[in-house]
């Protein structure tokens, strides 16, 4: 087993447009071992599902919905639901407050997180580093 980390640093990756992790729960700690790739801005957007397989693998006091979602917006990411029907046109509800670094006005806590998110449902999420934001979505802009 391996980290995303290693793996982009012994193949020499430099870029990752989209890193998308579908891991039974396991979802935190994979993107917690792309911590350095997410810093450095290697990584310009990342998918994650989240759902109630999370309590089964990882301690949920350390990895909730809100302890990522604060991961990412200190990373320089916001994070946003995809929610709806529309398989070609999702909603993105925003879970960060976006704008300035550490999540605009009054941090990320300030924008848009609700603890009623924290349902453990089947979803995915959406993190996008700010500085690619508008090239990925206008929607989420």
């Amino acid at each position: 087993m391996t980290t995303v980390d290693d793996y982009l640093r012994l193949r020499g990756i430099d870029r990752v447009d989209l890193l998308k992790t579908d891991v039974e729960g396991g979802d935190a700690l994979v993107l917690r071992g792309a911590e350095d790739a997410l810093r450095s801005g290697k990584v310009a957007a990342v998918i994650f599902e989240y759902s109630h397989m999370w309590t089964t693998v990882v301690d949920v006091s350390q990895h909730s919905l809100e302890k990522t979602v604060a991961f990412f917006d200190q990373l320089g990411f916001d994070v946003f639901l995809i929610w709806g029907n529309d398989e070609e046109f999702p909603d993105l509800i925003r879970l960060t407050g976006g704008g300035a670094e550490g999540g605009g006005e009054g941090g990320w806590r300030s924008g848009c997180f609700n603890p009623l998110f924290e349902y453990w449902w089947w979803t995915d999420v959406l993190a996008i580093s700010r500085s690619h934001l508008k090239e990925w979505s206008p929607k989420a802009a």
